[in-house]
């Protein structure tokens, strides 16, 4: 007699008003099993998670089928299915800034989550410690003793993992765990959760967008598309000859953006365009309940880029990369030495000024797209609004011809008139990345920051974004700086790689000469970890 599923799902549909975001006849995970949920951004992966763990926003009507172990979980009461989540059922979730408490240490909610279930004590300490630990976490006592916004974003998504292993659970959900990981990390944090469900017996449910995380991965996959089940099977059969259009469209964008060589470099104007000379950036963190001890994100660094360049920057997590691109976006004053904007008119302002003034002047020219568009999203704005701030409050536009402009950037960003009217908790996770990019490019800047813009969207769009930077690019001469874990990427966008490590360039030159002939260690380390990931 055949084993009865772990989960199963029948007939489960998921909507707004008359409005369905999900509905999948069929899908089971059989106890044990390693199932990857695959589909463009938007196509409802993350919905199916939510409505496993009873997590669906207010207002969201859930029907059909949802059994785990023979349960159904909408039927148990509030606190039957607050004991499953955490000890037989743990989660990694996408956005690991709005999962983690910013108002408890990393230790402290570590604790907690043990504590729940009955780990306490020294035993709960030793645990959070080998968890840490073992999720690729250097220094365990400080990551222990820091709040979540001390530390980087894949050290903050590492944390999730430790919380979601802590009880050994039945079965992991793992919502793009991998996302905002360097290649060496991403490979780490893949194999301390099948190492960890291999131990318990765990199945693993796993979502992502990346295809040759799938391909590596996959026993089974499932491919969603507008929240139907479009296509399931093993893995191999899937990728090798997919049946559904939207399979075939992932696979060939990816290859698309592999295939097509990098831009050659092109003339820029005279003169540098954003200038960091001898910028440094630490902060003091806890060590233990009476030491402190000083963090390094950026050591001494120099860096000129000139109007319409176009650079990649590289480096593990934790390496300082996203320190270095709020201070060049303005967000964050240098500790030490200056960080300088150059205007259209000539002026040389510093970034991170404090005049309202200047702040203004260099945010007309200056557009950024975070790696969390739901954190840098205003929650009380229409997303019509989001767009047509920046436009308006710098004179560009008003009136009718505000709301044609609006209007005209969402549409060439793939969202709908609709779109405009809704609050970003409203939207998809690729519908809050397109808003995020239309809001960046709003004011027709000369350039843009973006900080892993693009670890958490499908190939097709990323390739549509790709498209639209280069059109940019064409038109107006408009520059970038974009930090990534993805070498495709790097290659395909910019014409100077860099490599930070520590806080330190340790790296500069074209793609041909840092990503085909890197020098220094470091640089070599992610090429290997990336092919190793991709399974090249």
């Amino acid at each position: 007699m055949a084993e009865a599923p772990l989960l199963a799902l029948r007939n489960l549909r998921v909507a707004y008003g008359s409005r369905a975001v999900l509905e999948v006849e069929a899908l089971e995970l059989e106890v044990g099993g390693r199932l990857v949920l695959l589909g463009p951004s938007g196509s409802g992966k993350s919905t199916l998670v939510q409505a496993i763990l009873g997590l669906l926003p207010a207002g969201a009507e859930l029907s059909g089928s949802l059994a785990f172990e023979g349960r159904e979980l909408g039927a148990l009461a509030a606190r039957e299915r607050r004991q499953l989540l955490g000890r037989t059922i743990g989660a990694v979730f996408q956005d690991p800034q709005a999962a983690l408490d910013p108002l408890q240490r990393v230790g402290a909610q570590l604790a907690e989550a043990l504590a729940v279930h009955g780990v306490t004590g020294s035993a709960a300490l030793e645990r959070a410690r080998e968890l840490v630990q073992r999720a690729g976490l250097d220094e365990v006592e400080r990551v222990l003793a820091s709040y979540p916004h001390q530390l980087s974003g894949g050290m903050r998504q590492r944390v999730l993992v430790t919380l979601a292993l802590a009880h050994r659970p039945r079965l992991i959900l793992a919502d793009e765990p991998t996302s905002s990981l360097d290649p060496a990390l991403g490979a780490q944090v893949l194999e301390l959760l099948e190492q960890e469900a291999a131990s318990a017996g765990a199945a693993v449910l796993l979502v992502t967008h990346d295809l040759a995380l799938a391909r590596r991965r996959a026993r089974t996959l499932a491919v969603l598309e507008q929240g139907r089940l479009v296509e399931h099977g093993p893995a191999e059969r899937v990728l090798a000859a997919p049946a559904s259009a939207v399979t075939r469209s992932l696979i060939a964008a990816r290859r698309a953006l592999e295939q097509r060589p990098a831009p050659a470099p092109a003339g820029v104007a005279a003169g540098p365009l954003l200038e960091l000379h001898g910028v440094g950036h630490s902060w003091r963190v806890r060590r233990g309940l009476l030491r402190t001890a000083e963090v390094h994100g950026l050591s001494a660094l120099d860096l000129e880029l000139a109007s319409g360049a176009r650079a990649a920057l590289l480096g593990a997590s934790g390496s300082g990369k996203s320190t270095l691109a709020r201070i060049a976006a303005g967000l964050l004053a240098p500790a030490r030495g200056r960080a300088l904007w150059h205007t259209r008119d000539g002026a040389a302002l510093a970034l991170g000024a404090r005049r309202p003034s200047e702040r203004a002047r260099i945010g007309r020219e200056l557009g950024l797209v975070l790696q969390d568009p739901a954190a840098s999203l205003d929650p009380r704005w229409r997303a019509g609004r989001i767009v047509g701030e920046a436009p308006r409050v710098h004179g560009l536009a008003t009136g009718a011809a505000l709301d044609a402009r609006v209007a005209g950037l969402l549409e060439r960003l793939g969202l709908r008139p609709e779109h405009a009217q809704r609050l970003p908790h409203q939207l998809s996770g690729g519908e809050r990345a397109r808003l995020a990019w239309a809001r960046a490019l709003s004011a027709d800047p000369r350039f843009l920051v973006l900080d892993e813009a693009c670890s958490s969207l499908d190939a097709r769009l990323v390739a549509e974004l790709v498209a639209l930077l280069e059109e940019r690019h064409a038109q107006s001469g408009l520059g970038w700086l974009c930090v990534t874990h993805d070498l495709t990427l790097a290659r395909r966008l910019a014409t100077r790689v860099l490599v930070l490590e520590r806080g330190a360039l340790v790296e500069s030159g074209t793609p041909e000469e840092v990503l085909a002939r890197p020098k220094h260690a470091v640089t070599q380390a992610l090429l290997a970890s990336g092919a190793e990931l991709s399974g090249a």
